[in-house]
């Protein structure tokens, strides 16, 4: 899959956003993005349980912008190909990628809790 090549958090993304947000704020957003991030994979998959295209696209999305933010680089591309996947009713390309999604997911909120422990 061509996503093996990415890095799980690209730490330049966090140095940036660290640096417009301090540390203390960092912690708690990343806290914030790791619940948020959990709720759009259950909005996705249970849209997708019903094969409802537009309700899957939608947390896809949102999936993409959140994980750039905070340097997720496999969980945004991976949402990515889900939401591609969905605008063009690709029932394969969508089931392919869900499963690699929640690796990336449980992934990136590993390495971002070790990175900013959460309280």
């Amino acid at each position: 899959m061509q996503q093996d090549h990415l890095a799980v958090i690209d730490r330049s993304a966090l140095h940036a956003l660290e640096a417009v947000l301090g540390a203390e704020r960092m912690k708690s957003f990343i806290g914030e993005y790791l619940v948020q991030a959990q709720r759009l994979d259950s909005d996705l998959r249970r849209a997708w349980s019903r094969h409802d295209w537009e309700a899957t696209y939608r947390p896809a999305h949102n999936l993409v912008s959140n994980a750039g933010n905070f340097g997720a680089q496999k969980v945004a591309a991976l949402a990515d190909a889900i939401q591609h996947a969905a605008r063009e009713h690709d029932e394969a390309a969508l089931e392919a990628a869900l499963e690699p999604l929640s690796e990336a997911l449980i992934e990136a909120a590993k390495e971002l809790k070790r990175l900013y422990p959460q309280d």
